[in-house]
């Protein structure tokens, strides 16, 4: 069975920004200190976000203000690498995506070669989570009219991807999930009411 089926995937609106995969590393942080720094803050963050889930029903406040803090973080941090330069490439644009742990569709401006490696600088907005990701182009289909501006859904699978990274992906997808099946269920439950 293909691994890839085993995910499940979301439409989620993220900050994101693609390019061509650099053929040079980034100057500054050895590439080694930099990895580890950053699987380190996944691991910490996948942690808080696990025992987060343990407040959310015992006790929702606790939860909610603990998330915020989080978040604030979070924002802080990807605002620190903005500042230092650290987050080179294009700035962050919402885009609505379709998204699971190992890969993500998107529309974009550009169209893309089958094949090509692209760089996704990738902010997860509910918890300004900011990730960069490496992505191989499987898909690209020009899917606007021809007299409106060019549009292109991009589909890409991501490559050499940390465990930790993937395992962020993964509890966002299915937080998703929960909140969008919670939505539909409550939704149900509101039609049954007024026809009953």
């Amino acid at each position: 069975m293909n691994e890839r089926r085993r995910y499940f995937r979301v439409t989620d609106e993220v900050g994101l920004a693609c390019r061509l995969m650099p053929e040079a590393p980034v100057p500054g942080a050895s590439p080694m200190d930099r990895r580890f720094a950053e699987a380190e803050m996944l691991k910490l963050e996948s942690a808080v976000v696990s025992t987060l889930e343990t407040l959310r029903a015992s006790q929702p406040a606790v939860h909610e203000l603990l998330e915020l803090f989080n978040r604030k973080i979070n924002l802080a941090l990807s605002l620190g690498k903005s500042l230092a330069g650290d987050d080179e490439g294009a700035p962050l644009r919402h885009h609505e995506v379709s998204l699971s742990a190992c890969g993500i569709g998107f529309k974009a401006a550009s169209a893309w070669p089958v094949g090509s490696l692209l760089q996704l600088d990738m902010m997860i907005l509910s918890s300004n989570l900011r990730l960069r990701l490496a992505t191989v182009v499987v898909g690209c289909e020009q899917v606007s009219e021809p007299h409106e501006t060019p549009l292109w859904l991009v589909r890409g699978d991501f490559v050499n991807m940390e465990e930790e990274v993937q395992e962020m992906l993964v509890q966002h997808v299915m937080k998703r999930q929960s909140v969008e099946l919670r939505r539909r269920r409550e939704a149900r439950e509101r039609g049954d009411e007024a026809a009953g």
